[in-house]
């Protein structure tokens, strides 16, 4: 083959790469944009309001009973223990407080471990994206959720400080036996306020997390120390 032949195929090479890049790029922004105005229609105010049960005092001001509703005493981050806050963030997002939301690294890490352990149990959602699955009718588990849920997350972190969103995270999250937040588990599992809680008790209620039935030291004391 002649030079000008091989410069002229390299040069044809080239601008179908750089003509199908940019269409993917294109693409790529058209979707961004529709889950961008998707994920602005959601009020971030709906964040901060968790539902907890009304209590009843009797006529000496002491409480008397608690109505119907989601089992949970709303409590705020300074009202935590400092070691829960740290296993929490070690078992459900180390890097919360360098990303923006989602995270990169954190993605890749779990893909890889999900290949070499063929299979796929290692997940991806930083704990702004927990909270945002938490806070707003996401759909289902599907590709379409998770796009969806990484938007609705990077407005969360525009709008809430890390502690923040670290408060509200706590407050929501479900523990299992019907208890919601940490200070009603706190109480329900030890017997203790949030703030009270030790290094193991903390680790331990960390771990009920990713399986609230599965690992509650209620039905599977076994499971609750392992995950501790």
């Amino acid at each position: 083959m002649k030079p000008n032949q091989t410069k002229r195929g390299g040069g044809r090479l080239w601008r179908v790469v750089l003509f199908v890049g940019s269409w993917a790029a294109l693409c790529g922004g058209l979707i961004g944009g529709v889950y961008a105005i998707w994920a602005s229609q959601f009020d971030m105010a709906d964040v901060e309001q968790i539902r907890e049960r009304s209590t009843v005092f009797d006529r000496d001001g002491k409480p008397y009973g608690r109505l119907a509703g989601e089992n949970r005493l709303v409590v705020p981050l300074e009202k935590v223990s400092p070691f829960f806050v740290k296993s929490l963030l070690a078992r459900e997002d180390s890097r919360f407080y360098d990303h923006l939301g989602v995270d990169p690294i954190g993605i890749v890490r779990a893909v890889l471990r999900n290949v070499t352990s063929n299979s796929a149990a290692q997940g991806a959602s930083t704990l702004t994206q927990q909270l945002a699955r938490n806070s707003f009718p996401l759909g289902g588990k599907n590709l379409h959720r998770k796009i969806l849920e990484a938007f609705v997350a990077f407005r969360i972190e525009k709008h809430y400080s890390k502690n923040e969103i670290l408060e509200h995270y706590m407050n929501r999250i479900y523990f299992g036996a019907g208890v919601y937040g940490i200070e009603t588990a706190s109480q329900a599992y030890f017997n203790k306020r949030a703030s009270e809680l030790t290094l193991g008790e903390a680790a331990m209620m960390a771990g009920i997390i990713r399986g609230p039935s599965r690992f509650s030291p209620l039905s599977n004391f076994k499971g609750a120390i392992r995950e501790r």
